[in-house]
């Protein structure tokens, strides 16, 4: 007779086995943990599992630069088959990019701060050469909406979110959620 019948002990996600004629438990395929207590669902187990540009992290699938880049303010986080580097970003291409990237010191000419958003830090946006921050000079959001500026590139991306407890009303507007 099957011992999991009469004695199965195992948590969710986890498999019910007979050994010496008694219930043992293991999680199953994908998952990991204590058998007799969880099984949590593993997206990887080696960088090898996940695309070239992320890298396994905790069974997850991350950013290696998202995590915690070594990078200099100014430098450039790539990550190449499943590693995090540096580089100096093809405007500031003087330095090493894990202390610092500086421009070249132009004589009589001033270059300009930035020509396109992915010459400015996170968060921040080129208009008119300069880096900044979008949101107080565009006012893309309604009322009661928190502006967020996103890292994406080429160009960065405004966001529009309500405060925690309050809905976008049929109008856009955030209010109460009642």
């Amino acid at each position: 007779m099957n011992p999991c019948i009469l004695d199965n002990k195992c948590a969710i996600n986890a498999e019910c086995y007979g050994k010496n004629h008694r219930s043992a438990c293991r999680c199953g395929p994908g998952y990991y943990g204590n058998p007799q207590i969880h099984c949590e669902r593993v997206e990887c187990n080696t960088d090898h599992d996940c695309p070239h540009n992320l890298a396994c992290n905790d069974g997850r699938c991350i950013n290696p630069c998202a995590e915690n880049s070594l990078c200099a303010q100014n430098a450039v986080c790539y990550v190449q088959d499943h590693i995090a580097s540096c580089r100096c970003p093809e405007n500031i291409p003087l330095g090493n990019p894990f202390s610092y990237c500086e421009r070249h010191t132009a004589v009589e000419t001033e270059e300009p701060e930035c020509k396109v958003d992915i010459d400015c830090l996170d968060k921040l946006v080129c208009i008119r050469e300069k880096c900044i921050d979008p949101c107080p000079v565009i006012k893309p959001c309604l009322e009661n909406a928190r502006c967020d500026v996103l890292n994406t590139v080429p160009v960065r991306t405004m966001i529009c979110t309500c405060p925690e407890g309050w809905i976008t009303d049929v109008d856009g507007v955030c209010r109460p959620s009642k």
